[in-house]
């Protein structure tokens, strides 16, 4: 039970954090504030919300002692978990292009935010941050390249070395390399050209740049040191297959991967001015009607 009161904390702490974040975006889509690179964060909601589905699951199996974890259930309680983690990484790394996007042609981007052909090609991305993750997954599953183990000291489901014998570790590899590699080396590109380019500006466009810049920084910075424990993990899993990392590295591993899915709200509340004055609007209006 006290491994429960964990999770309790941590879903509630999702929970609210979202819908936080669902309530203020709805404040600032009365007065038309929605950005391009703001839906992007909007549709980080989804994956935060997949994360709390099966980190609730971890807490009905430690509430109810008796229940039995079979193996089709664990392998879709791995899949989401492991999707979730993946569909985060994907929406990262559109954002990274998005915020490259609009520092390397601003005013363009300025344009381009207010038609409607861009925004439909943000919807289409994010659908394909979504399915790209599901469907690499399941061929991979498919393929018998992927397996999911049960982990009683979190307790949960988790990616595994396939029973294959040999390349048992053929799709850990397939997935590190799309959802890991690739997502870093993008974001790391993209960043290293911004940074670069806030040093050859001065004044007000540095600090629009700056400020442009600063969330989407700071989340996936958050992601990435909230993600660095599981990655250590996964490579022990990998390439230690016979000596199993200690149950309170697995289970701070797992606590945080889910951790990161509370953590949105104080970010844009702290980094960008329009959400943090919604929240104070929609805050207001919601005392003065509960006076009234």
């Amino acid at each position: 039970m006290e491994t429960a009161s964990v999770y309790i904390i941590v879903n509630t702490a999702i929970f609210l954090n979202n819908l936080l974040v669902m309530l203020t975006f709805r404040q600032m889509l009365r007065t038309h504030q929605i950005g391009l690179h703001q839906l992007y964060m909007l549709a980080l909601i989804g994956s935060d919300v997949i994360c709390l589905a099966a980190h609730s699951v971890a807490l009905t199996i430690l509430t109810m002692r008796l229940l039995v974890v079979s193996k089709p259930l664990c392998d879709c309680l791995g899949f989401v978990n492991m999707t979730a983690v993946e569909i985060t990484a994907s929406i990262h790394s559109a954002m990274c292009v998005d915020r490259w996007y609009s520092v390397r042609a601003p005013v363009k981007y300025h344009v381009l935010r207010t038609k409607r052909k861009p925004r439909i090609l943000v919807y289409l991305t994010i659908v394909l941050c979504y399915c790209l993750p599901i469907s690499l997954n399941f061929t991979l599953y498919t393929l018998n390249w992927i397996s999911f183990s049960f982990e009683p000291r979190v307790p949960a489901c988790l990616p595994a070395p396939s029973a294959n014998v040999k390349y048992p570790n053929a799709g850990l590899l397939v997935s590190a390399a799309v959802f890991v590699v690739v997502p870093i080396a993008l974001q790391t590109s993209t960043y290293g050209y911004m940074l670069r380019k806030l040093t050859v500006l001065g004044g007000v466009t540095r600090k629009h740049v700056a400020r442009s810049i600063r969330t989407v920084l700071v989340t996936i910075l958050s992601y990435h040191f909230c993600w660095l424990p599981i990655g250590v993990w996964l490579k022990w899993v990998m390439f230690i297959p016979d000596t199993p990392p200690p149950g309170w590295f697995v289970f701070i591993s797992v606590q945080m991967i889910a951790s990161n899915s509370a953590t949105s709200f104080p970010i844009y509340y702290i980094t960008m001015r329009k959400f943090r004055k919604s929240f104070l609007t929609a805050l207001c209006q919601t005392t003065q009607n509960r006076s009234d």
